[in-house]
């Protein structure tokens, strides 16, 4: 009883740790390194790849940190299927707030839709601001994704638009839909579960678990837009991928 309630301590201690690590390597890496890269890297996509490249290998880095002390351990499926990703729209279900870290973590050339929130937070704006498209600019928002993905980059969207919450059914807006009918890219899913709940919307980030929180990242097979709306139509077509999406996620991932 003593080890678990001192583990617990530890794990507490640990979150904290990295909560401080993140916020000052987002300024390091927002202030410093991005600086560095426009100062010796003139043309603009290789500059705009570059940055993601770092962030990738940051997000790397603080996922093994958070493994290292102790908060949270993963299991990969899959991994393979990532190999050399281009131009592919990559979703997934959203439990946690380090979703978003750990699969950037794994994608070396990823755009990402951020909400207007983190373009206001002090830490996470200059990452944001330098590699990513917001969601405010919705007259921008299509020909924006559909660069990013011709420009061999992929495309990561949480399609709830939110942390899920335990007990109820997942829920996907519309948006994943209409740009992968609009931009006509395969679609990657990948599912992830993550037991006992760690950083999900109704917890507070110092409401950790009794025992270490456990992930499973499984990389599933590409599903190509076209093919998933033969013979559907072109009225009907939104409504019926994001069904499809939403049904697909639905029966293999359930929040208890």
């Amino acid at each position: 009883m003593v080890k678990e309630r001192l583990n617990w301590i530890w794990r507490l201690f640990a979150t904290a740790v990295g909560y401080t690590v993140f916020g000052i390597g987002a300024l390091v890496m927002g202030l410093l390194l991005f600086s560095l890269i426009r100062i010796f890297t003139r043309d603009p996509l290789l500059t705009k790849q570059r940055i993601q490249y770092t962030i990738h290998k940051g997000f790397a880095f603080f996922v093994w940190l958070l493994k290292s002390l102790g908060i949270m351990s993963i299991e990969y499926q899959g991994l393979e299927k990532l190999e050399e990703e281009q131009g592919v729209i990559v979703i997934a279900n959203h439990p946690s707030l380090i979703d978003v870290v750990i699969i950037i973590g794994l994608i070396p050339a990823a755009d990402c839709i951020v909400k207007q929130a983190l373009w206001n937070n002090f830490f996470i704006k200059w990452i944001v601001k330098a590699a990513y498209i917001p969601n405010s600019k919705a007259e921008t928002l299509f020909d924006d994704c559909s660069k990013a993905l011709k420009d061999g980059g992929n495309l990561v969207i949480f399609p709830e638009g939110t942390r899920s919450e335990a007990g109820k059914p997942l829920k996907f807006q519309r948006g994943i839909a209409n740009i992968a009918i609009k931009t006509g890219a395969d679609i990657r899913p990948i599912q992830i579960h993550c037991r006992p709940e760690f950083l999900t919307k109704r917890l507070k980030w110092y409401q950790i678990p009794d025992k270490k929180a456990h992930f499973l990242i499984k990389v599933d097979d590409r599903m190509p837009t076209t093919s998933l709306l033969k013979d559907v139509k072109p009225t009907m077509a939104s409504r019926k991928l994001t069904q499809i999406l939403e049904d697909y996620f639905k029966q293999r991932v359930v929040y208890e």
